[in-house]
């Protein structure tokens, strides 16, 4: 990112242009490039070391890190290959086309409704709305570490459910299962379900180091504060070592393990013994 003139590129506005649906101007070494319809992939990976650059002050500011969606599902360590017959082939040969017809009409309507939602009847609307104004103080009150910077984040991606939920509505549509456009409530519980999975994988996610050997301990601290509500996130160690928590045996091995969290400015420790530790 921004790698372009040691840093002086301008990647992060074209991204954000093309997030936007808006025409961009692609530089090139021998020409420019102008894309009058940008498409931005929907689904890609990138390293906790890499991502943790992305949140600094000035992308903050521009709203940049607040556009993605942040997850680490459970991935399955195996997988099958089966062979395909003829029949299978044509089969998924025309599925692919149904679906490709079947995205077309979704990005033509969206267009057309000018990314106007509207919803099957009054519950729905109200049931959006309770979510939409009250589910991150309930997440507030829920977590101890809550700060700023993981509120805005996250009330962004609150504000991403009716999109969420009008795209599941068109897909539903297009595919006969329903016969409105408007957002009917179970697709609107449906996004709803969505936008909780994606808060809680990007809340886990802002509470990362950015580096593999200390993101696990990290983590580990902030869910266990969360979970026994230890008040200013003031970790005891006997008390932690007491529990059997995360399988550290002795207070040594404990103390090694924030001290490195201290080096990279997620820990604090509380006294000169090293008997308790903060977590930032």
């Amino acid at each position: 990112m921004n790698q372009y003139k040691s840093g002086g590129g301008d990647d992060i506005t074209a991204l954000m242009a093309a997030l936007d649906g808006e025409n961009i101007n692609q530089a090139l070494a021998s020409k420019m490039i102008f894309i009058s319809k940008p498409r931005v992939s929907l689904i890609g990976s990138v390293q906790r070391k890499v991502l943790k650059k992305c949140f600094t002050e000035d992308t903050k500011d521009l709203g940049f890190a607040f556009r993605f969606l942040f997850a680490s599902p459970f991935t399955k360590k195996y997988f099958q290959i089966k062979s395909l017959d003829s029949n299978y082939s044509e089969v998924k040969y025309m599925l692919e086309n149904k679906l490709e017809g079947t995205f077309e009409w979704i990005h033509r309507d969206l267009e057309e409704l000018n990314k106007k939602v509207h919803w099957a009847n009054q519950e729905v609307f109200e049931i959006f709305m309770d979510f939409n104004n009250n589910y991150i103080n309930r997440l507030k009150e829920k977590h101890s570490d809550w700060t700023n910077e993981v509120g805005g984040v996250l009330s962004k991606i609150v504000t991403f459910t009716p999109k969420i939920a009008l795209l599941l509505q068109l897909i539903k549509f297009y595919s006969k299962e329903s016969q409105t456009k408007n957002i009917e409530k179970d697709t609107l519980n449906q996004a709803i379900r969505l936008m909780q999975y994606f808060i809680y994988q990007n809340y886990t996610l802002l509470k990362t180091t950015g580096e593999r050997s200390t993101d696990s301990d990290y983590q580990f601290f902030v869910e266990y504060c969360s979970k026994y509500k230890v008040q200013n996130n003031e970790i005891i160690c006997r008390d932690l070592l007491q529990k059997k928590k995360k399988g550290y045996k002795t207070i040594a091995e404990l103390r090694e393990k924030v001290d490195a969290l201290v080096e990279v400015q997620k820990a604090l420790w509380t006294d000169d013994k090293k008997g308790s530790f903060r977590v930032l």
